[in-house]
């Protein structure tokens, strides 16, 4: 997808976007909690553009608080191999709930923000082509013990217009 407008007539056919398309796609499942698979919705009008933020909603998020996490790598952090199986941190057990990316980055999420927006992304070009992942994970009020469920993650390559 490299977002362009398509120009045409009788003089020739010309495409206009960015030199430097931003790219964003989602990677990895998120686990089910008690509204269903947490699963993030980058937003069609929201990409990761140099100076600008990210808008994502969550789908089936669950009731309690929240961590927004940004990485560097989805391969390993430190000195432990990704993805990180979360079973140990839920007393009851929820399956499936994975740690995909590397906390590099936390941001505390409230209860009830279905959308989030982030950072102002850098505005500088050594940021160009530069690859970051994001996941979220909430303590779910809705199941006995409020276990930590995740979302899938986002892999996202910063772009400029």
């Amino acid at each position: 997808e490299r977002a362009l407008t398509v120009a045409f007539g009788a003089m020739g056919t010309w495409d206009y976007g960015p030199n430097d398309p931003a790219n964003i796609e989602t990677f990895g499942a998120g686990c089910t909690g008690s509204a269903g698979q947490l699963a993030l919705a980058p937003l069609p009008w929201s990409g990761p553009w140099l100076g600008d933020s990210l808008e994502m909603e969550f789908i089936n998020q669950p009731p309690g608080f929240g961590l927004f996490t940004w990485g560097f790598s989805e391969t390993g952090w430190s000195g432990l191999p990704l993805p990180i199986s979360l079973t140990v941190l839920n007393l009851p057990s929820v399956p499936g709930c994975d740690l995909l990316v590397s906390p590099d980055i936390n941001e505390f999420l409230f209860p009830g923000v279905t959308r989030y927006v982030s950072f102002p992304l850098p505005n500088a070009p050594f940021a160009l082509g530069v690859t970051l992942r994001g996941q979220a994970g909430f303590f779910d009020q809705g199941l006995p013990g409020s276990p930590v469920v995740t979302s899938d993650a986002v892999r996202l390559t910063f772009g400029a217009k």
